[in-house]
């Protein structure tokens, strides 16, 4: 009976430990400090829990099969973050008598005759991300997890460089011989599929991370990864070579930053709203189809306003507003599309607004306003035979020109054009002797050999413009600036019909020109020396030909010409008509 006391005053222990153990378990969520069982002395200070007893109670676990205990893991709901929170989960298996835990894969038994257990994953025994031959799958080995083998292991990291403590590195394992399926930084204890792995680098200095691939010992590859803190970014800028575009054209802007270490993030946003997708730091406009305004003049345009966010670790700062004025100009399909603007007398009295083409002639169809946009340069009276073009042939081939090589009566036809098949045909023909000519015979081939406002061509077949438009006259130009022949500074002048806004940087070979009133743009072609076929001041000044003559009794064409400073010359400069200049056409 003695014996019985005691054993059931131990029973009565062991369920008063067993009840405490349950309350504590139960309110566990609400309690922070360590906690003793047991025993009035403090805990570890290592430990959170300490049950301690020198009687014959004891913990007891759950008690499940192995059926039950399969039922918890495989779960539709304990797959991902939750087979990865569970690790640590605890029973005792009735089945085998053995005390398990889960450790984010399989199950592990502590019993000291189990063996390892015999299948890591159903169908995957060697945890190497293949399915088993058994089930299908074309696993060689599927006990070894080094079968099949990798090799030439590689990785690449993005980003590429700027790591910065506490940002996200994504590491891309590449190699040979079989797919990369999973990856692990704890030697196979968790795993990521597939072939790439993201950490976060924890400290200043080199942050070293071993990955092994497709749960193989011996197929790791080891990451260094340099990280420093962050500083925050100053500012940021966007910006493109011209903020003027036709609306089939495309144009590349760029965001950079000042300040701060290396940005990680980049938002555009056309007129405040999210462009989907673009997330670099380049962004490439497409405005084809874009909704534009109808101005008074009947041109259709808009002025849009480009912003980019531009972040790292630390801040986001928003960009400067960058404004790009897009013009309606067709599809790119080659035709003049017309861009009509105000035009005033010498006197600075209003004339019927002018139409003229949207761009130069031989730029009708250039997609890159960052590029191209110049256009042709014409040798005055001549139409479009090929030698207009920038790179065109010249002749003499080699030497200098004079009066004596360029082209002689005999050689043009009934129009005063060079003759289909001459050796002269299609080249930009050289001359250094007065009268600056390209053509022997003096002959006015544009226009009619006046200085009207609006001529009617003697020789009409000369014209290098399409049906419907005609090179302009002295006064047509100088219409859309001040009137008349006198020189003039951009904005200084009350008469000026339009406003003249100057774009780019007027640099050599630069994207340069000015935009007049809202929608036209006249670039800085520069010109093509008669006298030397040297391209000169291309990005720095404007030069384009007139159909007048400079004077009624002299030899030379005006032209219309401008420059950086802002400077406008209504007639021109030119040592005659050998030179190249652009042609912008002009309703008729």
């Amino acid at each position: 009976m003695k014996t019985t006391k005691v054993q059931t005053m131990n029973l009565h222990k062991g369920r008063r430990l067993l009840a405490v153990i349950t309350v504590f378990l139960a309110f566990s969520p609400l309690i922070r400090a360590q906690v003793m069982v047991g025993a009035v002395d403090p805990p570890q200070d290592f430990s959170i829990l300490e049950i301690e007893s020198n009687e014959s109670g004891g913990l007891r676990l759950p008690h499940l099969t192995t059926e039950q205990r399969d039922a918890i893991t495989t779960h539709t709901g304990f797959t991902g973050i939750k087979a990865e929170l569970g690790r640590g989960l605890t029973i005792f298996n009735i089945d085998t008598k053995c005390v398990e835990y889960w450790n984010g894969l399989t199950w592990i038994a502590n019993c000291e005759n189990s063996a390892k257990p015999e299948c890591i994953e159903p169908c995957d025994c060697d945890g190497d991300g293949f399915k088993s031959q058994d089930c299908g799958g074309d696993d060689p080995d599927d006990k070894d997890g080094c079968d099949p083998e990798i090799t030439g292991i590689t990785t690449t990291l993005t980003p590429s460089s700027g790591y910065v403590v506490g940002e996200p590195v994504t590491i891309t394992v590449g190699g040979s011989g079989a797919t990369i399926k999973r990856l692990s930084l704890d030697g196979g204890k968790t795993f990521s599929l597939g072939n790439t792995v993201t950490v976060n680098p924890a400290k200043v200095g080199v942050n070293s991370y071993t990955i092994m691939v497709n749960n193989c010992p011996t197929q790791t590859v080891t990451v260094n990864i340099t990280a420093k803190t962050c500083t925050k970014i100053t500012s940021a800028k966007v910006s493109s070579c011209l903020p003027y575009m036709f609306t089939y054209q495309t144009m590349n802007l760029t965001a950079t930053k000042s300040g701060g270490t290396a940005a990680t993030s980049y938002r555009w946003y056309i007129d405040g709203v999210a462009v989907q997708g673009a997330t670099g730091d380049t962004f490439t406009l497409r405005p084809r189809g874009m909704e534009l305004n109808t101005d008074a003049l009947g041109n259709k345009w808009k002025d849009i306003k480009i912003t980019c966010e531009v972040s790292n670790a630390c801040n986001m700062v928003k960009s400067n507003e960058y404004t790009v004025t897009v013009v309606y100009a067709g599809d790119g399909d080659g035709r003049l599309y017309p861009i009509t603007v105000n035009a005033v007398d010498e006197n600075g009295d209003a004339l019927p607004p002018l139409t003229f083409a949207h761009a130069n002639l031989g730029a009708e169809t250039d997609t890159d306003p960052c590029k191209n946009m110049l256009g042709d340069l014409y040798q005055w009276g001549r139409v479009a035979d090929g030698h207009q073009k920038r790179t065109s042939l010249t002749w003499p081939l080699s030497d200098e020109g004079d009066n004596t090589t360029i082209a002689q009566d005999d050689e043009l036809d009934s129009n005063g054009q060079v003759k289909y098949g001459n050796d002269k045909y299609g080249k930009f023909i050289k001359n250094t002797k007065n009268p600056y000519d390209w053509r022997s015979t003096e002959q006015h081939l544009w226009g009619n050999n006046t200085q009207e406002y609006n001529p009617t061509w003697t020789m009409p077949d000369n014209n290098p413009c399409p049906r419907g438009w005609k090179v302009p006259s002295q006064k047509q130009l100088s219409a859309i600036f001040i009137g008349g022949k006198a020189n003039g500074v951009i904005g200084t002048s009350p008469n000026q019909a339009n406003t003249w806004i100057k774009l780019g940087p007027f640099t050599t070979n630069s994207a340069s020109g000015y935009k007049i009133a809202d929608a036209l743009y006249l670039p800085a072609g520069g010109e093509r020396i008669g006298t030397t076929d040297l391209m000169n001041r291309v990005g720095t000044s404007g030069n384009y030909w007139s159909s007048s003559v400079r004077t009624l009794e002299g030899v030379n064409s005006s032209a219309f010409a401008f420059s950086g400073s802002g400077t406008v010359y209504p007639n021109g400069y030119t040592y005659g008509r050998v030179d190249g200049y652009s042609v912008r056409c002009v309703k008729e």
